[in-house]
């Protein structure tokens, strides 16, 4: 699967014989080089696992000590070989690869130097170390590019996909191992005594299976969230890599000849695949009439604007709402997106009495800001609609039309309990506003020949944080105000509960009391 440059005529320099062994993939030395470094961070792993167990940092102190050495020279001399290569040195130092080389080399540079050998600094030493294993993004990097150009050829890339899966759950499991370790392990009964036995609540939780322990600190409670909608993100990673291959194997390889290849297949072979053409065809034109239905979204295409809008200020608007490829459309969804963040950030931190009785003052100050961002962006939408009362009338419309309504509540002074928790629901939907954002990534992804991996998971992260938002802030609503027992006494305990419900693992949760908080 690889694909072969010219080969170079003539002696090459030593720095760019150097660079093309270190960032080309198609070179000899490449992969071999990349798999001396895979087995470096391997043995540091191992060495790292290894000396949480008690008893091992004793019996073979000297072993892991001349290990260190070995890893300091190693991914040292990796470190200053990239950075020699590199065009704009200070560039890549500040880049992510650049700071993951310089954070595996620093932490055998400190023990070997006799720093952090006792007390706190261990705990720091650590993490430093277990971040070493985000070096085989490096090498995942590599293979998804490479399953990107066989895909495009409507060729097999079940092997490729897998290797990348394989070094993104490695990567979550070491990492979510030790991160949790570090978070309770220190803690009096603690139940994540090793990281061993913290790989076992990786792998159950990763898994959605749902550990046998779970975690009492907030810290730990974050760590096993993002663990788990890692492991939904996995799963759904792996589900797209079978269905492609599947699809793939029905479709054929398109290097084969047009008229031939359906004569090569088995009958049942290519009936299976006209049907799957088929339905296909079905399911976009049933996909394409469901989202025109909703109301108007921007495109790539460019579209020329009526003469209104044509020139000046009304173009900036046209464009920043039809035009997915104009600098005002970035502008303005980074604006609007940023505005939902704080939005709904100040409505979970409200949820907590304490905050609400401190910063009370300045949140309300923030939320009016944010109310006027959403009813500019209303109105900029009315004014620039081929359509008007279509655009009022459609889904995207109404959506728009709801994150502007908690703006009216301050204003005619609504300030009823039951109106108040209105108030916090209404502001909690303008999440919903995110979901045009995923639709134009779909339409977008449906459109991409190569592979759309990477656009696959931004509309996957925009749709599972708009649900664990919304069940979030439902279930508080339903149950917050219960004295005991309360799955959501708050919002981020309603999150908690999202995270833990969504992926499936049912650990570590209240079971809901009220009708209402069973019904979300």
């Amino acid at each position: 699967m690889r694909t072969e440059l010219p080969a170079a005529s003539g002696p090459q320099p030593s720095s760019t014989r150097l660079a093309s062994i270190l960032t080309n993939p198609n070179d000899p030395a490449f992969m071999p080089l990349q798999l001396a470094s895979i087995a470096l961070v391997l043995v540091s792993v191992g060495a790292l696992v290894a000396e949480s167990v008690a008893g091992v940092t004793e019996e073979y102190a000297s072993l892991l000590y001349a290990l260190e050495w070995v890893f300091l020279i190693g991914f040292g001399l990796e470190y200053l070989a990239h950075l020699y290569v590199a065009a704009d040195r200070w560039r890549h130092a500040r880049s992510f690869f650049g700071v993951i080389d310089l954070l595996a080399t620093l932490p055998s540079l400190l023990i070997v130097l006799g720093i952090g050998l006792a007390g706190g600094p261990v705990r720091i030493l650590r993490v430093l170390r277990v971040l070493r294993t985000l070096k085989i993004i490096r090498l995942a990097g590599v293979r998804l590019k490479q399953s990107g150009a066989v895909a495009g050829q409507r060729r097999n890339t079940l092997s490729l996909d897998l290797q990348i899966y394989g070094m993104a759950i490695f990567v979550a499991l070491i990492l979510s191992a030790t991160l949790m370790y570090e978070a309770e392990g220190h803690l009096e009964d603690s139940m994540f005594v090793d990281i061993p036995t913290s790989l076992w609540w990786a792998v159950s939780l990763l898994a959605t299976h749902g550990a046998a322990f779970s975690a009492t600190t907030v810290l730990g409670k974050v760590l096993s969230g993002l663990t788990m909608l890692t492991g939904v993100a996995l799963f759904s990673i792996l589900t797209n890599v079978i269905g492609r291959s599947l699809l793939t194997t029905l479709f054929g390889d398109s290097s084969d000849d047009s008229a031939a290849a359906p004569q090569q297949r088995p009958a049942k072979v290519e009936a299976a695949a006209a049907a799957v053409r088929s339905a296909g065809a079905a399911v976009s034109v049933a996909v394409t009439r469901a989202v025109g239905s909703a109301g108007p979204l921007p495109s790539p295409d460019a579209v020329e604007p009526p003469e209104r809008l044509r020139l000046g200020w009304r173009r900036f608007l046209y464009d920043a709402y039809h035009d997915t490829r104009s600098d005002a459309y970035a502008w303005v969804t980074k604006v609007v997106t940023t505005s939902i963040v704080i939005s709904v950030a100040c409505v979970m931190l409200e949820s907590v009495a304490a905050i609400q009785e401190e910063y009370g003052a300045a949140m309300f100050v923030i939320e009016l800001a944010v109310s006027l961002v959403f009813i500019l962006d209303y109105a900029a939408q009315v004014y620039v609609a081929d359509d008007r009362r279509a655009y009022v009338t459609s889904f995207w419309g109404i959506i728009d039309l709801v994150a502007v309504l908690p703006a009216v509540f301050p204003i005619v002074g609504l300030t009823q309990v039951k109106t108040v928790r209105l108030f916090r629901i209404l502001r909690v939907l303008r999440v919903l506003k995110l979901l045009k954002s995923a639709t134009v990534r779909a339409r977008a992804s449906s459109q991409a020949k190569t592979s759309t991996l990477a656009i696959d998971l931004e509309i996957f992260a925009i749709a599972l944080v708009t649900a664990m938002i919304m069940s979030a802030s439902l279930m508080w609503f339903a149950e917050g105000e219960m004295e005991t027992a309360s799955s959501a006494p708050d919002a981020f305990e309603g999150l908690w509960f999202a995270v833990v419900t969504l992926t499936t693992t049912g650990s570590g949760v209240n079971v809901p009391q009220t009708v209402l908080g069973r019904v979300v």
